[in-house]
C-alpha cells in the first residue's frame, strides 16, 4: 500500500456554499482518490483473508474426517487382530422365516476350548454387522455361553451338514 496524504482543514464550504473557519485548524481530510484506493485494497485483502479463513475451515473439516476414519481403520485393525489372535471363527446363517419369502440373517464369533464344550458363541448379531459381533466377542466374559444352549433347533436341519452341531 502506498501511503496516504492527510490535509489539515483550516476552511471549509457548507452544501449552501457558506465557508466555515476553524481555528488553529479543522478535521484531518484526504483526497477522495487516495481514498477510494485504499478501500478497495481494504477490500481486496479482506476477501483474501475470508477466503483464507473458508480454506483453513476446509482444512480442518477434511482433518477431522480424515482422523475419524482413522479411529475407524484402527478399530477394525483391532478386531482383525483378535480373531487372529483368538483364532475365532465368523460364522454366517441365513434362514428362512416360514413361509413368507423372506430370510433373516445372524453372525456368530465363536471360539475354540479345549474342554468341553469344545466351541461356543462369544459374539452374536442378527442384523448382519460383522463388527458389532466381533466387538461383543472382545468384551464377552471369560466364560461365555455355550453354543448348544442357543436356540437354533429351529433352523439346524435347514444348514449345511458343516453347520450343525
Amino acid at each position: 500500500m502506498s501511503e496516504v496524504h492527510r490535509y489539515n482543514v483550516v476552511t471549509m464550504l457548507s452544501e449552501s456554499g457558506n465557508r466555515i473557519g476553524y481555528d488553529p485548524h479543522g478535521p484531518a481530510v484526504v483526497m477522495a482518490s487516495d481514498f477510494d484506493r485504499v478501500t478497495a485494497e481494504r477490500d481486496g485483502l479482506q476477501l483474501s483473508l475470508t477466503t483464507a479463513d473458508q480454506t483453513i475451515d476446509d482444512l480442518q473439516a477434511a482433518i477431522a474426517r480424515r482422523n475419524q476414519r482413522i479411529e475407524e481403520l484402527e478399530r477394525d485393525k483391532d478386531r482383525l487382530d483378535a480373531i487372529e489372535a483368538n483364532f475365532w471363527d465368523v460364522r454366517h446363517h441365513s434362514d428362512a422365516l416360514a413361509d413368507t419369502g423372506d430370510y433373516t440373517s445372524s453372525i456368530e464369533i465363536v471360539g475354540q476350548w479345549m474342554d468341553k464344550p469344545n466351541e461356543r458363541v462369544i459374539g452374536e448379531n442378527y442384523s448382519e454387522n460383522l463388527r458389532a459381533a466381533i466387538d461383543q466377542a472382545m468384551t464377552a466374559p471369560a466364560y461365555p455361553r455355550l453354543a448348544q444352549n442357543i436356540q437354533r433347533s429351529t433352523h439346524c436341519s435347514m444348514l449345511p451338514p458343516r453347520y450343525n452341531p
